[in-house]
């Protein structure tokens, strides 16, 4: 992801909420459809580094 910060760095503020948006509610969408724990519990942890859910 580092690669690509000079890139999103030149995106407007629009942009970069919109790939949060879709990055956020791909994440939700791995946590309510995946089977396996450890991958859910890996979205969740993403989730909190965002600082879009508080750990538990």
């Amino acid at each position: 992801m580092a690669h690509h910060a000079p890139a999103i760095a030149k995106w407007t503020p629009a942009q970069r909420w919109e790939l949060h948006q879709l990055a956020v509610n791909s994440l939700l969408e791995v946590m309510r459809d995946c089977d396996d724990p450890k991958v859910r519990a890996d979205a969740f942890a993403v989730l909190v580094k965002m600082g879009v859910a508080q750990p538990c």
